[in-house]
């Protein structure tokens, strides 16, 4: 089952081992409804309570974990859900769904996202007959995409403005 990250700890939240985590998803509706949670070295973990504490954070308290000297051990660690289990908006989509989504600006193929760089704009890296080419995420682009048919159209003027090849 493929996984997602979700979530990273930032520190401990009281003294009965609840934790403060910053979230890597559109908000907590997201993922209200999370109850294991993995990190990046395969270990389970049971969500006992996960609480909205706005501005895209929250409050997790796992299973096992009982003191803030427990909580305290988790700082820094990364979360990751089952991707079935991350609720998303009907027009919205997962990031890694586009990886191989071929671009076209206007009815020109410009080429195929190979990556995407998370910020406060999405940076998307593209590879192309020239090289890599990269483009900020904005709705300026006048995007549309079908996923199905692994295509994402953008307005090639706006593109133009905004598209960066390396060299």
């Amino acid at each position: 089952m493929e996984k997602l990250l979700i979530a990273e700890t930032l520190k401990p939240q009281g003294i009965k081992g609840e934790v403060k985590i910053k979230l890597y998803v559109d908000g907590f509706f997201a993922i209200k409804g999370v109850k294991t949670l993995y990190d990046g070295n395969g270990n389970t973990y049971k969500v006992k309570t996960l609480k909205d504490a706005t501005g895209g954070f929250a409050f997790l308290l796992i299973d096992g974990i009982d003191d803030r000297n427990d909580a305290e051990l988790l700082r820094g660690k990364l979360f990751y859900a089952n991707k079935s289990d991350i609720i998303k908006e009907k027009s919205a989509f997962f990031i890694t769904d586009l990886i191989g989504v071929n671009v076209y600006a206007g009815n020109v193929l410009v080429g195929v996202i190979s990556g995407v760089t998370k910020s406060n704009v999405d940076i998307f890296e593209l590879e192309t007959e020239k090289g890599k080419c990269y483009f900020p995420f904005l709705n300026k682009l006048n995007y549309t995409i079908d996923l199905n048919a692994k295509i994402m159209r953008v307005d090639e003027v706006a593109f133009s403005e905004v598209a960066v090849y390396e060299s």
